[in-house]
């Protein structure tokens, strides 16, 4: 804050769970992880009928209903499937690939996020970062598969 104080901010955010365990060197078997998992889990994934994981609570980025508390994203998505994947919960993730294939446009361009409530994309397609964690999601998955 400019008078040098710190505001705390408790919203749980996707990126609270992918960040640790993709780039900070945190097994996905620790219990602050498996517990940031359960988290996301209630909060963020599947909270609307279109499914899918939301960025934060209350993400108002191009939200047009406000009963929702996000629009859900494919790489949002995707990243908790490749959190699933190293968790060695390949059904779980699966789903969520299967849900982000679903999404795609006849073209297979994959948009940024979705409508809450019919699905309808929303944001910039395509989007090169939702087809970049799809590659990264089925790469991930492939791995761990074999293991």
């Amino acid at each position: 804050m400019p008078d040098g104080s710190l505001n705390y901010d408790d919203t749980i955010d996707i990126s609270s769970l992918y960040g640790p365990f993709m780039y900070g060197g945190i097994d996905v078997d620790d219990p602050m992880v498996k517990s940031t998992a359960k988290f996301v889990e209630d909060k963020l994934l599947n909270t609307s009928p279109s499914g899918g994981v939301i960025r934060y609570e209350h993400d108002q980025y191009f939200l047009d209903k406000q009963q929702y508390s996000g629009n859900p994203w494919i790489v949002t998505t995707l990243w908790l499937s490749q959190y699933y994947a190293y968790a060695e919960r390949i059904d779980d993730s699966q789903k969520l690939l299967d849900w982000s294939l679903a999404k795609q446009l006849r073209s297979g361009v994959l948009s940024e996020q979705f409508d809450p409530e019919n699905g309808i994309p929303k944001g910039v397609a395509p989007l090169v970062w939702s087809q970049a964690e799809l590659i990264n999601t089925i790469l991930d998955m492939s791995k761990h598969q074999q293991s």
